[in-house]
């Protein structure tokens, strides 16, 4: 790795980022209503455990769990998610190991000790950190009913006010 400054801390802080990726990968994998995904990509997961820190495969590993996330997403917004599998979905849990890996980096980064390849390297840990986030607030927004609130506003009063609004904001267009 091409890193300015102190190689020794940045490699390792890329390292133990492998680690974390390879540690959500295998939670996604497990996990996530991806099954078919997970039997064609079990080779990459085996990989994954042994905490290869060769970039090209921890790109190839981050690639393989934003599609992971990204298929889980779009089954999870197609309803074809069971309710087994959203109680007990893995990706908050996936979202705090990439944070702590992306904030392993961070540091590396600020002080201009990450190479070009290691800078894109974090985008994408990043991008999926924020899918894992993404896919675990989807799922709250599913299952979490919001509280009720009852109120005792007068509704023609809101109808007027509203109206008035309106009439106010037309007169600013005209």
């Amino acid at each position: 790795m091409a890193c300015k400054g102190k190689p020794q801390a940045a490699s390792q802080r890329l390292s133990f980022a492998g680690t974390m990726i390879a540690a959500g990968l295998a939670m996604a994998m497990n996990s996530a209503p991806v099954l078919a995904q997970a039997g064609r990509e079990a080779p990459v997961v085996c990989e994954a455990q042994q905490h290869s820190t060769d970039m090209e495969n921890s790109f190839r590993l981050l690639g393989v769990l934003g599609e992971v996330l990204d298929q889980s997403y779009q089954l999870i917004r197609q309803g074809r998610a069971s309710s087994s599998q959203l109680a007990n979905h893995p990706f908050e849990a996936i979202t705090a190991v990439l944070d702590q890996a992306v904030k392993q980096l961070l540091p590396a980064k600020k002080a201009g000790e990450l190479s070009e390849a290691e800078t894109s390297y974090l985008s994408l840990l990043a991008e999926a950190r924020q899918k894992a986030s993404r896919n675990a607030s989807l799922i709250q927004q599913l299952t979490v009913l919001p509280a009720a609130f009852e109120s005792k506003i007068d509704r023609a009063g809101l109808a007027k006010l509203a109206s008035h609004s309106k009439q106010v904001v037309a007169g600013y267009n005209a």
